[in-house]
């Protein structure tokens, strides 16, 4: 259904709104609208690269002023270009989102609704729920001699258990089949990266360190190859919008580092709290579980 939208709009009936980021817009919306005549009342695209054609549907078009794109649409499309986000975050961002609903609720003929306000008590849930599970992570390993021993299983677990729990799909915690191959590969890595920092008699944070330095890396090449901001150029018979040259492999990296580095910080905690009443190797051990399963749920999937 991601490649053939036509599909989609045989099976569902007409499709109002289409919404599109990066190769989901570009590779299977544009194309379906330019070749397969799909034809929603809104075609909304983000940070897509594709050509729209001269007689498609209503065009929205939405960029981080820090994304890469070149693209042909025709002059009455719309763009909207937000002053402080990339590629990746541009699904995330306030300024696209809102342009995104209203747009939206415009060609359906509806009014722009109110801003939620239940993340308010999602995020009240969350913090008890977390405020509970380090309660049950200093006190449970104590109740029983078995639980200590098992101490580096029952701390992560406990968390993550917490994690999925009070976040549910709200952040993607909740456990996926297809990233288990992936998790698996990061717990003996990162388990690898514990025991050599325990060899040289270095502390567990100098994993998130490193990856910090890797992310700054990237970003520095990254930064070299996006020096220009996004521009939009109005033709005879098109809009072209332009951007810097970001080698897409910088990007990808440098999410993928960042994120790594903040998902090690609490992990670092999660491993300290096992090592509590327990051994060093007690602590890696915790550390490899929590830090793999959550960046794992993060990193991007090419499979």
């Amino acid at each position: 259904m991601l490649l053939k939208p036509r599909e989609l709009e045989r099976a569902l009936g007409g499709v109002d709104v289409f919404i599109g980021h990066s190769m989901g817009g570009g590779t299977a919306g544009a194309w379906s609208v330019r070749g397969d005549g799909f034809r929603p009342k809104l075609f909304i695209g983000v940070g897509c690269k594709a050509e729209f054609g001269e007689h498609g549907p209503p065009v929205l078009l939405l960029f981080g002023r820090f994304d890469w794109v070149r693209l042909q649409a025709r002059t009455d499309a719309q763009v909207v270009i937000s002053p402080w986000c990339e590629h990746i975050t541009e699904a995330y961002d306030p300024v696209l989102v809102a342009a995104a609903v209203k747009a939206a609720c415009a060609a359906v003929g509806k009014p722009v609704p109110a801003a939620p306000t239940a993340w308010r008590w999602r995020f009240t849930g969350l913090v008890l729920g977390i405020a509970g599970a380090l309660v049950l992570m200093f006190r449970l390993p104590e109740l029983h001699p078995h639980l200590a021993r098992t101490r580096k299983f029952i701390v992560p677990a406990v968390l993550l258990i917490a994690l999925i729990l009070t976040l549910g799909t709200w952040f993607g915690v909740t456990p996926q089949l297809r990233r288990i191959p992936q998790q698996l590969v990061l717990l003996v890595v990162i388990w690898l990266a514990l025991a050599g920092l325990s060899r040289l008699r270095m502390p567990r944070w100098s994993l998130a360190v490193v990856a910090g330095i890797l992310a700054l890396g990237c970003l520095a090449l990254r930064i070299a190859y996006a020096t220009k901001p996004v521009r939009v150029a109005v033709h005879a018979n098109h809009v072209e919008v332009t951007g810097p040259g970001v080698i897409f492999l910088f990007a990808i990296l440098m999410d993928t580092f960042a994120i790594s580095t903040l998902l090690l910080l609490p992990s670092t905690l999660v491993g300290r709290i096992a090592t509590r009443g327990g051994s060093r190797r007690d602590g890696d051990v915790a550390m490899a579980i929590f830090a793999s399963y959550v960046i794992g749920q993060f990193m991007p999937l090419f499979y």
